[in-house]
């Protein structure tokens, strides 16, 4: 049970190390280029960036950090969740702090990013 819940672990935090990778790399273009888009455009942006570093962690870690193949379905389910709650609990403490929130720090684009990425990797992870 301990190696299960490990191994879950392990894909949350590629995937958390992902999204904090994204939102540094969107703060620091945001500050340049604040475009207003629709949303479904930014929803298909976030999935796009989290394909790319779904296969840039390929790199990294190119094999299944998860070895039951059902656990890997539930893997595509909790974690993009859990990710996206993240994101937003994230987004609820910097706007108390009088912080500016970023898009993807909310709960859908953070769960459709982590879900791309997460998608990648049980695709195409040995």
């Amino acid at each position: 049970m301990l190696e299960i819940l490990l191994q879950l672990l392990g894909e949350f935090l590629i995937e958390a190390v992902t999204q904090i990778l994204a939102e540094l790399g969107i703060r620091a273009f945001s500050r340049i280029f604040k475009p207003k888009l629709n949303p479904w455009l930014y929803v298909a942006d976030y999935i796009l960036l989290g394909v790319m570093l779904g296969c840039v962690s390929l790199f990294i870690f190119p094999a299944h950090l998860i070895h039951s193949k059902p656990l890997r379905l539930v893997n595509l389910v909790i974690t993009p969740m859990a990710a996206g709650l993240c994101m937003a609990g994230w987004k609820a403490w910097q706007v108390r702090r009088g912080y500016s929130a970023l898009r993807i720090d909310s709960f859908v684009y953070g769960f459709f990013f982590a879900l791309s990425v997460s998608m990648i990797r049980l695709g195409f992870a040995n």
